[in-house]
């Protein structure tokens, strides 16, 4: 779910296990995080708000090198891509490499990894820089994912 309020957005869902909760300013700078999934081993939670120095943890430190990870990326989601992409489009750049806070699930060890997006035709290309993997993203009218091949696409919301 998705919800446009005076100061923002704020997002929540479920991929298998995994929940997830975000929010984010009006110009799709992302603010919180919130994910919890569950595993034989137990249940699993990660906390963070955004900072002028970094991203903050449930006990306050500041996450090493995060200060310029405007974004987190869940691995689960692909909701996550849409926020840089929207920021990227309200700015006006059509190619650029980020980094963002990538939340593998189910460990929740968050680390920055470099991130390119860059205006195509049909979408986004998305490419883990260190990786070198890519994918074409689709969006739909509203800006929002709606397919990131062999990880996930979305489906139609029941009422």
């Amino acid at each position: 779910m998705i919800l446009e309020g005076p100061d923002g957005w704020r997002a929540s869902g479920k991929q298998g296990q995994t929940r997830y909760w975000l929010s984010c300013t009006a110009s799709f700078e992302c603010t919180f995080v919130n994910v919890i999934t569950s595993t034989d081993a137990g249940k699993h939670e990660l906390k963070l708000h955004r900072t002028m120095d970094g991203w903050k943890d449930a006990n306050g430190l500041i996450l090493p090198c995060s200060r310029n990870a405007l974004d987190p990326d869940i691995a689960c989601t692909a909701l996550t891509n849409t926020y840089p992409i929207r920021r990227l489009e309200k700015q006006g750049i059509a190619d650029a490499t980020i980094d963002v806070l990538f939340i593998p699930v189910p460990t929740l060890s968050p680390r920055i990894v470099s991130q390119r997006y860059t205006k195509v035709e049909d979408g986004w290309r998305y490419e883990n820089t260190l990786s070198g993997f890519t994918a074409l993203l689709s969006l739909d009218k509203d800006g929002l994912v709606t397919d990131y091949p062999g990880v996930c696409k979305r489906t139609k919301a029941s009422s």
